[in-house]
């Protein structure tokens, strides 16, 4: 291959000018590869060293990149594998990657709701009018604030602070009912124009943008960039066990007694080896927690079984609204409409509980989990 081809650009160059370095006929190709890095979770330094790595290894051979490094999806899913640190890896059995990633998408989510329902009223009742009543904003005030507050929980739980997400969890769903039964018993009409809707939902939707770039321009301590796990060796045994049996049981679901008989056996091989500390033989709290990830399929089917059902409790609860309108108010196309939706989002809640269903999602998220724990295996037997 021609020389010319070699790269020689500086640590720095963003991904974009990287691939525009590579030759004209494999940059189809790079990009694939990029969007699939960026897909796996990288962050932009690691996708910009894989990219340079790809391209110093294509100006070295002259076979054609895909017969050289494959199929560019599967070559970016395996290298981002190999070079995720174990609480990056971790980081992919949560539903977020961090608290503020969370807040975003619940703000973009409700601004969108308020925007769209803001615009409809107000062009069908007048800007100026008050369509809005009492029990609405205060419904619309307790259903946020609990579904915010049950989604953080959910999220603590899954990075193991277990009493926490209870504490979150319970603690701001009463909040949000205390603060919106008020508004449902002492007003009947909201003192606002029907404008204010959709001037709320902009706001909300200026402050999700917000969340996307913080003003600060500091970096989200939460990054995967940034590992968390960096300071795991200045814990101390029972640090490390208890840090473990959070990890086991609130990002992989192992119940009280499965991880406590996971950790039985740590501490009996402690004992036999004469190891001083769990870290010695097992890595990191994230490492042996995701190493024991994928050794357990009933902990898979709880949480495939929780997702699930707390979905079609979801629909059901939203069922009970669409229906008591129905009958009580009687058929309009808008309420005819919205029962038939209800109706067939029920029966797709109901059809993904099939066992066949199920037992293929549970075999894909064993295999998930047993791939990032060779991955995370094979760089510890390494190191």
């Amino acid at each position: 291959m021609p020389e010319n081809r070699r790269h020689a650009g500086a640590a720095g160059d963003p991904a974009g000018a990287l691939i525009a370095r590579y030759p004209v006929d494999d940059r189809n190709w790079a990009e694939t590869f990029h969007a699939s890095l960026l897909w796996a979770g990288l962050s932009q330094r690691q996708c910009v060293g894989l990219l340079r790595e790809q391209l110093d290894a294509i100006c070295d051979s002259d076979e054609p990149v895909e017969q050289l490094l494959g199929d560019p999806w599967r070559c970016g899913v395996e290298k981002a594998a190999e070079v995720m640190p174990p609480e990056q890896l971790a980081r992919q059995e949560q539903p977020v990657d961090s608290g503020r990633v969370l807040l975003m998408g619940f703000l973009l989510t409700l601004g969108l709701l308020l925007l769209g329902f803001g615009v409809w009223t107000a062009a069908s009742d007048g800007w100026l009018a008050r369509s809005w009543n009492g029990w609405q904003l205060g419904a619309l005030c307790a259903a946020a604030g609990s579904a915010l507050s049950l989604s953080f929980g959910w999220y603590l739980y899954t990075c193991g602070r277990l009493h926490r997400a209870w504490l979150v969890a319970v603690l701001g769903t009463a909040a949000s009912a205390g603060a919106g039964l008020p508004l449902v018993l002492l007003v009947d009409e909201v003192p606002l124009p029907n404008a204010a809707g959709p001037l709320g939902g902009a706001l909300l939707l200026v402050l999700a943008w917000i969340c996307i770039h913080p003003i600060s321009g500091a970096a989200d301590p939460e990054s995967p960039a940034e590992p968390a796990a960096a300071a795991a060796p200045a814990m101390d045994s029972g640090q490390w066990l208890a840090r473990t049996q959070m990890l086991l049981r609130g990002r992989y679901g192992f119940s009280r007694s499965e991880a406590a008989r996971q950790l039985a056996e740590v501490r009996e091989h402690c004992l036999q080896t004469g190891a001083r500390h769990p870290a010695e033989q097992f890595g990191t709290p994230a490492e042996f927690a995701m190493s024991l990830g994928g050794s357990n399929p009933g902990a898979v089917v709880r949480r495939w079984w929780l997702g699930r059902l707390a979905f079609l409790a979801l629909v059901a609860y939203y069922g009970v609204s669409v229906l008591s309108q129905l009958f009580e108010q009687g058929p309009s196309p808008w309420r005819v409409a919205l029962a038939i939706m209800w109706f067939l989002l029920l029966l797709t809640a109901c059809w993904r509980l099939r066992p066949a269903q199920r037992r293929e999602e549970v075999c894909a998220k064993l295999e998930q989990r047993q791939r990032r724990a060779e991955a995370v295996l094979a760089r510890y037997d390494n190191s």
